[in-house]
């Protein structure tokens, strides 16, 4: 405001204002805490089954022929199934766990595991949760299975991004 009134007085000055917009300010680096990695996938896994609920009813309302349906295992794991004429169509099962590795993982199984709810040894796709020191995202595994969406980066992906990314792989009918 100041560099305005200067200008439209018509005085000369050395002094150069900046607007506060034009400051950057550094991003610098901290531990992120095991704490906030676990508080982060919860709230996370959260947001995934709110995300499949809308989208399972979405499809329904879309379809007079298709049904739904989502159940909650545990705290920590669901089933999700479309079923298209009264024909099971889709099934996935998506849960938390740690996997072969130490990191918390969300995984996702798509296929008929009626008979394998409590078998999570196996998966076709993961997500760990990864950190760059500044902020707390999944790095999406996609081992081949999963369809790629372009818009969502399998490498910083958010809660959304991989609801979106597992929704993809259910949904193809």
């Amino acid at each position: 405001m100041c560099g305005l009134i200067i200008r439209k007085l018509g005085i000369k000055s050395d002094i150069s204002i900046h607007q506060e917009e034009d400051i950057k300010i550094p991003q610098i680096k901290r531990k992120i805490t095991d704490f906030e990695k676990d508080e982060f996938i919860q709230e996370s896994f959260i947001t995934l089954k709110n995300y499949f609920k809308q989208a399972l009813k979405k499809t329904e309302a879309g379809h007079n022929n298709v049904r739904s349906s989502l159940e909650e295992l545990t705290n920590s794991k669901f089933v999700a199934k479309i079923y298209v004429d009264g024909d099971l169509k889709s099934v996935c099962k998506i849960w938390i766990d740690k996997g072969y590795s130490s990191n918390l993982q969300i995984h996702y199984f798509e296929g008929d595991s009626r008979s394998g709810y409590n078998n999570d040894n196996s998966y076709n796709d993961s997500a760990y949760v990864e950190d760059n020191g500044i902020e707390i995202f999944f790095r999406i595994i996609n081992m081949g299975f999963g369809i790629i969406d372009k818009n969502v980066d399998l490498n910083k992906a958010s809660s959304k991004d991989l609801g979106v990314y597992f929704w993809k792989n259910l949904s193809r009918i």
